[in-house]
């Protein structure tokens, strides 16, 4: 990989920077270990160049700390965000809950931490990343509040987009390359490619969501492609003038529910405890298990030489559930194949029946199933490395149109427990 100039310029710059500020770090460090006995202190970098990341890991950095606060000593944390800030609206907003040091007083202290002994034990953040495994969201209301002020803003310019005062709308958002390629255009993404989907297969569902009278905005930062429509009710935000960090803040925040594939923007309404409906989700062991709110449907694994499609035993079984690359699914012989615009709107619709449904019929005949799901998915996670750090409690859903319609994805064989280190 060859770096650009403006590149190379960064890193040196931050070389600069780590040596000249390398007294401040020692001395921290030191007097952090000096006065553990007595009061903690502990230094972090909150990552903020991925949105995604710069909305769960803080919150779950803050619900944490104010958890330890109620049964531990008192900490002292000196945190700063990361060099990119992915969206300044939310750096805005979470400058009111955290408080920051200057970033080139703390990056090589941080740094520093992170190679000596112990050194976790004096790091600010989150258990694990974006990852929930203390099911703190749904127990805990968003620790970010939208004033008056900002919801009116938000309000005038969702009108200009047409949408009027009141209305019901949902946001869509469907991962391709282009935003990573614009913002990191010296790495290449191409393992990720994986995860893309068709956007044309969404459109269905956003079809069915107008004929309810409820809007559906296509979300993104940057994007490869157009979503365009006849319909007034399915608006291409992301190709609009009107599309801003401020924006994405409010609509994330606001929306009825949000339409995602696991990617970067559901971190908006997912902090801000919006219900999310998981499309083409792999790999399967990074579904976002925690949320009691959110259903999910997942990519189709298909054996190329067999031809069928796995079930979820199989595709845990051959060490699927954790492929983050391309390349790993070519390697086990796996074609992945996105959901059908028929799955997404049967996934979307039954968003719909359970946030406005009382009745349980139309799930509990299902019930069995979501309780099978689960315990395949507990009974090899224990043998998963990463699948153990990342989940708490599973509290998500899989749709139950998408059990029903694929009824081998539940099939068991009788599998012998130590072939599970295979």
């Amino acid at each position: 990989m060859t770096l650009s100039k403006n590149s190379l310029i960064r890193r040196s710059k931050l070389l600069l920077l780590i040596i000249f500020t390398l007294p401040i770090a020692i001395t921290l460090n030191i007097l952090a270990r000096l006065i553990q006995p007595l009061l903690s202190v502990k230094f972090g970098i909150l990552r903020s160049d991925r949105l995604g990341h710069f909305c769960v890991n803080t919150e779950l950095y803050l619900l944490e700390k104010e958890s330890s606060a109620l049964t531990k000593r008192t900490e002292i944390h000196l945190v700063s965000f990361d060099l990119k800030i992915a969206n300044k609206e939310l750096k805005k907003l979470w400058q009111s809950r955290v408080t920051l040091v200057p970033r080139s007083l703390i990056y090589s202290t941080v740094l520093l931490n992170s190679v000596l002994p112990d050194g976790d034990k004096y790091m600010a953040k989150s258990t694990a990343q974006d990852r929930d495994v203390h099911n703190l969201l749904d127990q805990t209301e968003s620790t970010l509040v939208l004033d008056d002020e900002f919801l009116r803003k938000g309000e005038t310019i969702l009108a200009e987009l047409g949408v009027p005062s009141g209305a019901k709308f949902v946001c869509l958002v469907i991962r391709d390359s282009a935003y990573l390629q614009s913002v990191f255009p010296d790495q290449d993404f191409s393992y990720h490619d994986y995860r893309d989907s068709d956007p044309s297969t969404y459109l269905g569902a956003c079809e069915w969501l107008a004929s309810l009278g409820i809007y559906t905005l296509r979300m993104g930062a940057t994007v490869g492609t157009k979503f365009s429509h006849d319909s007034e009710l399915i608006i291409d935000y992301a190709n609009s003038s009107i599309r801003s960090d401020f924006m994405d803040i409010y609509l994330g925040a606001n929306c009825l529910f949000c339409i995602s594939q696991g990617t970067g923007f559901d971190g908006i309404p997912m902090i801000f405890r919006r219900p999310i409906a998981y499309a083409n989700i792999a790999p399967i062991f990074y579904f976002n298990t925690p949320l009691s709110k959110s259903i999910g449907i997942f990519k189709y694994h298909r054996d190329k030489k067999t031809g069928e499609c796995l079930s979820l035993e199989e595709i845990l079984y051959r060490g699927l559930g954790e492929c983050m690359t391309s390349d790993c699914f070519t390697a086990k012989n796996i074609q992945l194949e996105d959901n059908t615009s028929e799955d997404i709107t049967e996934l979307v619709k039954e968003m719909w029946i359970r946030l406005n449904s009382t009745e349980t019929e139309f799930f509990s005949t299902l019930e069995n199933d979501q309780k099978k799901f689960r315990n395949i998915f507990n009974e090899y996670r224990r043998f998963s490395c990463d699948s153990v750090r990342i989940h708490g409690e599973l509290k998500a859903r899989v749709a139950t149109s998408y059990l029903k319609n694929n009824r081998y994805f539940l099939n068991q064989k009788v599998l012998e427990t130590e072939d599970h280190h295979d």
